[in-house]
């Protein structure tokens, strides 16, 4: 049976990507602590069972070292070229829901990593409350994406995704409508000016259209 040879600094920044620690994965990897330790070394179906469980591409484990992180303006970026392909492929006219799952998904396949409907609590005190709150994309852990498919944007939409900003301490959101006929139109970017401090302090927020030339930018093209 072949074994790959696999840098453990990947593994691990595969892990990390995912925020998952070696105890999450020890029931399907219990070889993984002695990957890591360049001790033992895992098949190419392990491999590809560990790419599928941390949602990283297949191809970025044979990598020496862990890629270079994007910068906020680069993912913003592939966000939104996903986005319009997610447009162009399907149109205005569907649920906000539908429009969630098609963006989930080409965002995995380009290998940026998303979660669907996060839970946002309100931490209060020594306390996290469930109010209900509930991220449609969480993007890399750093992007937050508020979707809609209205006739068009509100300032209620803005000051939504500027509470999740708050709760999560977040530096960045976008609001996304579907319902544009041209997807630019439908492009707003919040920025949370001061993302370390609590949702009680005072946050400066600065909210800004996509511009036209930033939306030309954002090909279809996946991540490399």
């Amino acid at each position: 049976m072949n074994r790959i040879a696999v840098s453990p600094r990947v593994l691990r920044w595969a892990r990390d990507r995912a925020g998952l620690t070696s105890a999450d994965l020890q029931s399907k990897f219990p070889l993984l602590a002695e990957w890591e330790a360049e001790a033992a070394q895992p098949t190419m179906k392990q491999l590809e069972h560990f790419a599928k469980a941390t949602r990283v591409p297949f191809g970025f484990l044979f990598l020496p070292e862990p890629p270079e992180m994007m910068s906020d303006d680069e993912l913003t970026e592939q966000i939104i070229g996903a986005a319009i392909e997610v447009h162009r492929a399907v149109g205005p006219g569907l649920l906000e829901s539908a429009y969630e799952h098609c963006l989930h998904f080409e965002l995995t396949s380009r290998g940026i990593r998303s979660e669907r409907q996060k839970t946002m609590p309100i931490r209060f005190k020594d306390c996290e409350i469930d109010a209900g709150y509930r991220i449609d994309l969480w993007v890399e852990g750093r992007v937050i994406i508020e979707l809609k498919a209205v006739e068009r944007l509100q300032p209620i939409h803005s000051a939504q995704l500027i509470t999740y900003l708050k709760l999560s301490g977040c530096h960045l959101g976008l609001l996304i409508n579907f319902n544009e006929k041209l997807l630019k139109n439908g492009l707003k970017r919040i920025v949370n000016e001061h993302p370390e401090k609590k949702p009680t302090a005072e946050i400066a927020e600065r909210t800004e259209m996509v511009s036209e030339e930033e939306s030309s930018r954002c090909s279809s093209r996946p991540l490399r």
